[in-house]
């Protein structure tokens, strides 16, 4: 088998050794290549700091609008004078979109600028129990300190016991916190605290007034929850439902392609589909592979079909990765030796593993030549 080894350390001094990748709409920038711009240090900080306030306001919809991509412009060009606070919540940005390596960079390019809860997110990344604790506490110090900008992002660290124990109660205190700031992600989730007790009560006004700051997760949770399963409000359901995919929720456009396909209106329900898989919805992803597999509502595509099952796979859902397996296995799905034996491990089959299976499948064949032979 290929040296795996080799294969990982290859990945990481690539990672280490290039530029963070430009896209279209939110170019990510080389924090360490700052540009040279005519102003005094006073000035710079200044600037940059006012940048991150308009960011922070964007992204979290504090006295307008949330508006996520003009957010990231303003994070970026912050991040280009070395603001270390706008890098941390890029970082966060880049997470959320399963932008790893980009997510990676950004924190450690604000970590070497002095923001320690940068580490946070490079311990999240990367698995690391040490990092996560010492961002944790840099992020309480913060907040403590009386930075709310961080509020929210304590209360998540509570709420998944990230660097921390996990506690509910904690979480609460930091959203509410955060909720308070006009923070409509700290709304969000303190309303889906509360909805898990069953306090829809507390939960409604929250929810409404962070979708009404076009918060798409809170929309789709005002449409989930209060409207979907009433009939009479069936409509409304749809009108937030709509909201929240028009704003990329990736959970309502999966809802309004199963909307749709109960309709029998399967050329909207693929559309939909199809918008949630570009964000890498993985229950989407499923949803086109089947489509394509079984030829519903399309030309049956075998290798479109594959196509939207491994990238449901890199998501990390373990059936999808036990199936690829099965299928590296068997010499089905049109994949090379170094492909099988990708999805093979990716799945978590061992060598030793690999060796018993192959031991039962030769027991297996014996058994089965026996019956032959008895049953001549």
């Amino acid at each position: 088998m290929t040296n795996i080894v080799a294969l990982i350390a290859a990945t990481v001094l690539n990672l280490q050794t290039h530029l963070i990748p430009v896209k279209s709409n939110e170019a990510l920038t080389d924090f360490a290549m700052i540009e040279q711009i005519p102003m005094t240090q006073a000035q710079r900080a200044e600037k940059a700091k006012k940048l991150y306030e308009e960011g922070y306001d964007d992204f979290y919809g504090i006295t307008r609008p949330v508006n996520r991509a003009k957010a990231v412009e303003y994070f970026l060009e912050a991040g280009k004078l070395e603001n270390a606070d706008a890098l941390f919540f890029l970082s966060i940005h880049q997470q959320n979109h399963d932008n790893l390596k980009e997510a990676t960079q950004v924190a450690k390019r604000a970590l070497e600028l002095g923001n320690e809860a940068a580490k946070i997110k490079l311990g999240e990344i990367q698995e690391d129990e040490k990092l996560m604790k010492e961002g944790f506490n840099a992020l309480k110090k913060k907040v403590d300190s009386g930075d709310m900008h961080y509020a929210n992002s304590l209360g998540y660290a509570y709420e998944f016991g990230i660097g921390t124990s996990l506690s509910i109660k904690e979480a609460m205190k930091y959203y509410e916190m955060a909720a308070k700031q006009n923070n409509t992600m700290g709304m969000t989730n303190l309303a889906n605290l509360y909805l898990r007790e069953n306090k829809f009560k507390k939960a409604k006004p929250l929810l409404v007034k962070a979708a009404e700051k076009e918060h798409g997760y809170a929309q789709y949770l005002l449409a989930m929850n209060f409207f979907y399963y009433k009939q009479e409000n069936n409509k409304e359901a749809l009108y937030w439902l709509e909201k929240s995919a028009s704003n990329d929720e990736s959970e309502a456009l999966y809802q309004l392609g199963l909307y749709y396909g109960e309709k029998a209106d399967l050329a909207k329900s693929i559309q939909y589909y199809q918008r949630a898989a570009e964000l890498n919805y993985g229950d989407a992803l499923l949803e086109l592979y089947y489509i394509y597999g079984e030829g519903f509502g399309v030309e049956q595509d075998e290798d479109k079909a594959l196509f939207f099952l491994k990238k449901a796979a890199e998501s990390g859902n373990q059936e999808v990765l036990d199936e690829l397996a099965a299928m590296a296995l068997s010499g089905q799905g049109n994949m090379d030796a170094k492909e099988a034996e990708y999805w093979i491990k990716k799945a978590g089959y061992t060598e030793e593993m690999l060796k018993e299976l192959d031991k039962l499948q030769e027991k297996s064949l014996e058994m089965f030549k026996k019956t032959q032979k008895e049953n001549q």
